[in-house]
């Protein structure tokens, strides 16, 4: 890590130096080897469904005031309400293999989850995608990027600001995400 690093600062000559997915333990060790830069962001998997960087990473880049970029926001999909099964993806589609359409109790969960995001779409008048967003707005040092494969997912995405959940209905997601046990060993 150490070369790469001094690499990437000598031959950019970069203040801040940007790098994904770095646990914990990587971005204190990256801190000790940047002599002119500093770590402001981290871009690591962050949605609804996958909440693992909450444990450890994200605490410690709070303590040290760098921003979480969350990738894959929507879960490749899975928050949408679009993909209830493997089945409503087309062969050859690399999301077949995601750990949790894998698994048929997992799906369970997720729909769930999803009878949740969809009734707040209802209320709100929104897209589940759109609601999914929103609740990572509220945090105010997470910047989700997610996907959009056409134009009219751009316009959903940009609709997930402007207006925010209520503390009650924000809660309630966040409760219901965090109830999720997800299981990677038994496959279809």
């Amino acid at each position: 890590a150490e070369d790469g690093i001094r690499d990437v600062e000598r031959s950019r000559g970069l203040g801040d130096v940007y790098k994904r997915q770095f646990p914990k333990p990587l971005i204190i060790e990256a801190e000790k080897h940047l002599s002119k830069a500093e770590i402001v962001s981290n871009q690591v998997l962050y949605n609804l469904l996958e909440r693992d960087v909450e444990k450890e990473t994200w605490p410690y880049m709070r303590e040290k005031g760098i921003v979480l970029i969350s990738y894959s926001p929507l879960a490749k999909g899975l928050l949408t309400g679009k993909i209830k099964s493997i089945n409503d993806l087309p062969d050859g589609d690399f999301r077949r293999e995601h750990p949790i359409l894998l698994n048929e109790e997992n799906m369970k969960q997720v729909r769930a989850l999803l009878s949740i995001i969809e009734d707040l779409a209802r209320k709100y008048d929104k897209k589940p995608a759109q609601i999914v967003l929103n609740w990572l707005l509220r945090f105010e040092d997470v910047y989700p990027i997610p996907g959009a494969r056409k134009p009219e997912h751009v316009e959903i995405n940009a609709g997930a600001s402007g207006w925010r959940l209520s503390d009650a209905d924000w809660r309630l997601l966040d409760e219901a995400s965090k109830r999720l046990k997800f299981s990677y060993y038994k496959f279809r």
